[in-house]
């Protein structure tokens, strides 16, 4: 039996509340596939959340650095099965610095920090990204055409496909940019672009509280303009998945559409993404085509960790040639998340490069979210925790911390067994 095409799309910024806006893209997944509602992120920013979706490890798990760790990724156990595999993301946080090239046959490399000694660079980096006037015009003139750059991927993956495969199977991920902050008008519109611009960089630079940078009039410019790029996505992802049609068989081929976070604009006192672990940012999409199957698991708790499992899964690699540091479970099989766990190690939105290099990360001190059904906890290092009756409290606005003791231990000990988990996998990793 012919071994499945598979297609990972990955959509930075992208929660599930947004989802149905991707009209055709959503239409697509409905009709010839699954939608799920309740998959969840282990993280609320890219670096982060990536660990899961090709490693399935919690973020915390392995080397306590930005880089993949020693674990196998999901790509290279589907090379070493005979699949030909195609890398086209679009971000430096997925570069080959960062080792997400490891398993490609193809990898288109994005990576802004090479030649980074060069005194342009030095520039850039030292003196133009630590003002936010002049931050905004260089980004307007120069860096968003660089950023916003999606509609070149589809380019790259057609010229893959139509130099052939080798009768391989083909394994292709894209991630795609567009929703990704700072959110500006589509449009040429210059005072407008730079005025948010501006506003977007002070409040990320001095990371201050929301109100005293951006005004609510200014939050839903942002949101507008973002619910523009979700159109313009719309049709980025459309035009794709008739590209993929046109080089291999649908009927053959698994498409997964899912996100590394979502993106705020306001609804917990932030604006963007990260340092925060509301639903908001760590509810995000999971759709799969040709899963009609699974339409009964659509309402169940799926973590990010679940997608390389499951992604090996539907290229009938047995269980037994999974890596036994993985920690998802397969979609396809019967198991079932009771709860699903998110991790942040950072309190402000801003990162430096030092910080890139040696990531300040103690376990201990992490921000932790534990989510089943109907519950919510955020366990905090430096301040108050957090329960939310969230089956119905959906906005997370009603912190029931101190009214069900019950509930809160029950949460406590998930999080200890936690921590003792990912104490016990880095020993195991690094033994290996």
């Amino acid at each position: 039996m012919n071994k499945k095409n598979i297609v990972l799309i990955t959509v930075d910024c992208l929660g599930q509340n947004h989802i149905k806006n991707l009209n055709d893209t959503y239409k697509f997944f409905k009709e010839n596939g699954i939608v799920f509602d309740n998959a969840f992120s282990t993280a609320s920013w890219t670096p982060l959340s990536f660990k899961s979706i090709f490693q399935s490890i919690f973020p915390s798990m392995g080397n306590k650095s930005f880089k993949l760790s020693k674990v196998p990724t999901f790509v290279e156990i589907l090379q070493k099965n005979g699949y030909h595999t195609i890398g086209v993301p679009q971000t430096p946080w997925l570069s080959e610095s960062f080792g997400y090239n490891r398993g490609f046959d193809f990898f288109q490399n994005f990576d802004m920090d090479v030649g980074k000694n060069s005194i342009k660079k030095k520039f850039y980096y030292n003196v133009i990204k630590k003002s936010p006037l002049m931050w905004s015009l260089v980004y307007y003139f120069y860096l968003k055409n660089i950023v916003n750059n999606d509609r070149k991927l589809n380019y790259i993956v057609e010229k893959q496909l139509n130099e052939g495969t080798g009768q391989k199977p083909v394994f292709l991920w894209l991630h795609y940019m567009t929703l990704h902050d700072p959110h500006i008008p589509q449009q040429n519109q210059m005072m407008e672009s730079i005025r948010l611009l501006y506003k977007y960089k002070k409040y990320i630079l001095n990371d201050p509280s929301l109100e005293k940078v951006i005004l609510k009039k200014d939050l839903e410019d942002y949101k507008n303009n973002y619910k523009d790029d979700i159109n313009v996505l719309d049709n980025i992802i459309t035009k794709l998945i008739k590209l993929v049609a046109k080089h291999l068989d649908l009927d053959e081929t698994s498409i997964i559409l899912t996100a590394d976070h979502g993106q705020t604009f306001g609804e917990h006192g932030m604006f963007t993404h990260g340092v925060q672990l509301y639903d908001e940012l760590i509810n995000v999409p999971l759709m799969i085509s040709n899963a009609d199957r699974l339409k009964h698991k659509s309402k169940e708790n799926i973590s990010t960790l679940d997608i390389p499992t499951t992604i090996l899964d539907i290229a009938d690699i047995s269980k037994e040639d999974h890596p036994i540091w993985y920690k998802g479970k397969s979609i396809l099989s019967d198991e079932v998340r009771e709860y699903v766990i998110a991790e942040e190690y950072k309190d402000r939105i801003k990162i430096d490069n030092e910080e890139i290099k040696n990531v300040k990360w103690n376990i201990d001190e992490m921000k932790i979210a534990i989510r089943n059904d109907e519950w919510k906890y955020i366990n905090y290092p430096k301040k108050k925790n957090e329960l939310f009756y969230v089956k119905k409290d959906k906005e997370e606005k009603n912190n029931l911390i101190d009214k069900f003791p019950e509930m809160v231990r029950y949460f406590r000990n998930k999080r200890s067994e936690h921590l003792k988990r990912v104490k016990n996998t880095d020993k195991m990793i690094n033994l290996k």
